[in-house]
């Protein structure tokens, strides 16, 4: 078989234009398109003959471009981008070793000519002969267990970072005691320790050290815009921060710990309707606080809601937040992009811009799976975000009929159409359903808590 060019890209007109330009600049290749939105697939045999891939800058293209060179490949690429994109697409290649990026309005047989030539021509081609074979059932999308994993596209993958990181023995840090370590982070460990001052345990989270070059600055940088980030909000459904700061080229976070786990652990215990509630409103007075101070989550999901042992709930990781009081992104173009399962569609390519509104569909998604049992749109990534963006409002079983209508405002595609706030949602709950957001009572009519004891006439 013929060398290929592989273009994943679901602008039908630019890719017309490519597969009469590509064989022509580049001569003795085959052309393959691959389109997100059509339900196309790319055999084994074609992917082991790939010489360049040509990426648009849409997301479902990003994304699917993210797994393809995760799994099998490391080669010559070549980002198509408007020019409303080309800065952060211009970022996106920078951070690879052998990329560079191509305005659509110059698709050219002169330019087409040059950029592959160039990229060709850098030895840094991959040797694909020694990378696991991929099969034609997997590739290019990503596996049904990726799509409630962040995203990764570029040089800052986690699965990339190659230093070794310091033991716990190695670590000193005034005013705390390290224990063993307790996971393996995207930039670094993530400790146990203890707090000397009070004898509480709190996390320790690192960025470990390495050579000074780009990747290592922005990771620093997104390191402590976190941190900034969430020490300016005091609420008691946020993490608590402890301290940040640099120890011997070490970069550091303490917080509190969490010794009963995630939401995502209590998935499959059975949650009732009344509980799934308190856990609804728990996270919108979490979201309240983190969108009045600015901020926009963008990737709310089960892993990143802890419970502490008094059974509230507490949320975490703004590794990609952003910050629109100062129009920051804790995020650079070529890390991380979201987590396809709880992603709003303006998230992938609805043409909106994010705000509070799409941590609010996150908060369906997670309603309907805390009632549900399952996510509401499974499969592999292509599919799971096409379905975002066009499938149907997923109902309830019938036994929760009566929050269909939260799901669907929280769900609705279009951002005007679902609730403009976390306060507007915690309010309609009280209003709609008499459940007091702010206590575990429901509310009768004249407005009177009830107690503890649950009222026949309520309706939960």
């Amino acid at each position: 078989m013929e060398p290929s060019i592989l273009i994943i890209d679901n602008k039908v007109s630019s890719y017309a234009l490519l597969q009469h330009l590509l064989p022509r600049a580049i001569e003795q290749t085959h052309v393959i398109h691959y389109n997100p939105d059509r339900a196309t697939r790319i055999s084994k045999q074609e992917l082991e003959h790939i010489r360049l891939l040509v990426i648009g800058d849409d997301f479902l293209n990003l994304a699917l471009y993210s797994e393809l060179q995760r799994r099998y490949l490391r080669l010559p690429t070549l980002f198509l981008c408007d020019a409303e994109s080309i800065k952060t697409t211009q970022i996106t290649a920078q951070a690879l070793p052998n990329a560079s990026t191509l305005l659509r309005n110059q698709i050219n047989l002169v330019h087409l000519r040059k950029a592959a030539f160039d990229l060709l021509n850098e030895g840094h081609q991959a040797n694909i002969e020694n990378a696991p074979p991929p099969s034609a059932e997997h590739a290019p999308e990503a596996s049904d267990d990726d799509v409630d994993q962040t995203l990764y596209v570029g040089a800052n993958s986690p699965s990339e970072n190659t230093t070794p990181a310091p033991s716990a023995k190695d670590i000193a840090i005034d005013g705390y005691r390290i224990e063993r370590e307790l996971a393996e982070g995207g930039m670094g460990l993530i400790y146990l320790c203890t707090r000397e001052e009070t004898g509480e345990k709190a996390v320790l989270k690192t960025v470990s050290p390495k050579a000074e070059n780009a990747v290592k600055l922005r990771a620093i940088e997104r390191f402590d815009l976190e941190f900034e980030v969430i020490s300016r909000i005091d609420n008691p459904h946020i993490v608590k921060l402890y301290d940040h700061g640099r120890v011997n080229g070490l970069s550091y976070t303490t917080m509190e710990y969490f010794d009963t786990g995630d939401l995502k652990q209590h998935l499959g215990t059975g949650i009732s309707q009344q509980r799934a509630l308190q856990y609804l409103v728990q996270i919108a007075k979490g979201l309240e606080a983190i969108h009045g101070a600015g901020i926009i989550h963008r990737d709310l999901k089960p892993a990143n809601i802890m419970f502490r042992s008094d059974g509230t709930l507490a949320i975490l990781d703004f590794g990609i937040a952003h910050d629109i009081t100062r129009h920051l992104r804790l995020t650079q173009s070529g890390t991380k992009l979201g987590t396809p399962s709880y992603m709003s569609p303006e998230q992938g390519k609805g043409g909106y811009r994010t705000d509070a509104r799409s941590d609010l569909y996150a908060l369906g998604v997670m309603l309907y799976e805390l009632l549900a049992g399952k996510r509401p749109y499974r499969g592999k990534v292509a599919k799971v975000m096409q379905d975002h963006l066009h499938a149907p409002i997923p109902q309830l079983p019938s036994q929760y009929w009566e929050l269909q209508p939260v799901l669907e405002k929280l769900m609705a595609k279009f951002p005007q159409d679902r609730f403009e706030s976390a306060y507007d949602l915690s309010h309609y709950l009280r209003e709609e359903y008499r459940f007091d957001t702010l206590l575990d009572f429901d509310i009768d009519d004249t407005g009177n808590l009830i107690s503890g004891q649950h009222d026949p006439k309520a309706h939960f």
